[in-house]
């Protein structure tokens, strides 16, 4: 993904060609018509950030599980971080079994 840069925006802005909109005579069409053309350029230099929503699926995912599954996946994150330590990889260890008790 793009990183938002002003100095391209502005010279993007500079370098479009907005005689569609001084030119015009209805400023309904004349907002219309600047209103697209900053949407587009914006679009160009910031695009919108797709996220996915995670929904329970199954029937039988309930909130305390989703709520092991959370601390396990820090807990993970956290051991990757700290490869040597064994404490935090043994936590880990001991919350993906408790997750795969909560599922069973």
């Amino acid at each position: 993904m793009k990183t938002y840069s002003p100095i391209e925006f502005i010279y993007k802005l500079r370098n479009t060609n907005w005689s569609a909109v001084t030119d015009c005579n209805d400023v309904n069409v004349a907002w219309s018509t600047f209103k697209d053309i900053s949407i587009n350029i914006l679009n160009e230099i910031v695009p919108l950030k797709q996220i996915r929503i995670k929904t329970r699926t199954e029937p039988w995912m309930n909130s305390d599980i989703l709520h092991c599954i959370k601390y396990r996946d820090k807990a993970l994150n956290i051991a990757n971080k700290n490869k040597g330590n064994r404490e935090l990889r043994s936590k880990f260890n001991s919350l993906r079994n408790k997750v795969q008790r909560e599922i069973k």
